[in-house]
């Protein structure tokens, strides 16, 4: 059962750095992403102390939630100045198909 500061903490950085819904989502996966990083370093993660979390968590590099939201947030930033991942080969099928189609006017 997931504890309630937890919850509390995804709300609080889902609020603090204005996430929409997608975002929000996206956030909730790469916290569930890290929390499966860290059991599999551990070794007894039921039985693991606050002391061996936080110790494994450094030595893995896991970001905090807010790290994580940033993130999102300048991918947001990047899809807005056009940044959206699209690559050259991508341009060259869309210009084929929209020469395959005629005008998208």
């Amino acid at each position: 059962m997931i504890e309630r500061g937890f919850v509390d903490l995804y709300s609080y950085v889902c609020r603090e750095l204005n996430l929409n819904n997608e975002e929000r989502h996206r956030l909730w996966l790469d916290i569930v992403r890290e929390i499966e990083r860290l059991e599999k370093y551990l070794a007894d993660p039921a039985n693991a102390t606050d002391e061996e979390i936080r110790k494994a968590c450094s030595d893995l590099g896991i970001p905090t939630f807010r790290t994580l939201g940033l993130k999102i947030i300048r991918m947001r930033e990047s899809a807005l100045l056009g940044g959206f991942g699209v690559t050259r080969g991508d341009r060259s099928r869309v210009a084929q198909r929209l020469a395959e189609v005629g005008s998208i006017d």
